[in-house]
C-alpha cells in the first residue's frame, strides 16, 4: 500500500509503502531501493527532502499517532536489485498524477 510520493532534483522517484513498512527510491532506471525502514507499529506515510539531502517522513503508528523522522542518510540501505516492468513504471507514473490533480 503506497501513500506518500515524491521527488528530488535528480529525478528519482521516492514512495512511501506503508505495508512494507518501507520507503523505496526509484531511480531513473528503474532500480529500486530501499532508503529507509520504520520501526515497530509505524509506518511511512510521506517525506520530503530539504536542501542538504536530509529526508524528513511522515509517519503513522498503529495507535493512529504521527510523528516525523529525521533520515540523514538517504543513498539507499539496501538494494532491490532488480527493474521495474513497464506496467509497475506505469502504475507509478499514473499514481503521481492522480496525487497532483487532487
Amino acid at each position: 500500500m503506497i501513500w506518500g510520493v515524491w521527488t528530488d532534483d535528480e529525478k528519482n522517484i521516492y514512495a512511501a509503502v506503508t505495508s512494507d513498512q518501507t520507503v523505496i527510491r526509484i531511480d531513473t532506471m528503474g532500480t529500486m531501493t530501499d532508503v529507509y525502514t520504520s520501526e515497530g507499529t509505524w509506518g511511512p506515510l510521506h517525506g520530503v527532502l530539504d536542501e542538504d539531502n536530509n529526508m524528513w517522513i511522515l509517519e503513522n503508528s498503529d495507535k493512529n499517532v504521527v510523528r516525523v523522522k529525521l533520515v540523514k542518510n538517504v543513498n539507499g540501505i539496501k538494494d532491490r536489485s532488480n527493474r521495474l516492468d513497464p506496467h509497475s513504471m506505469l502504475s507509478i507514473i499514473l499514481f503521481c498524477i492522480l496525487l497532483m490533480l487532487f
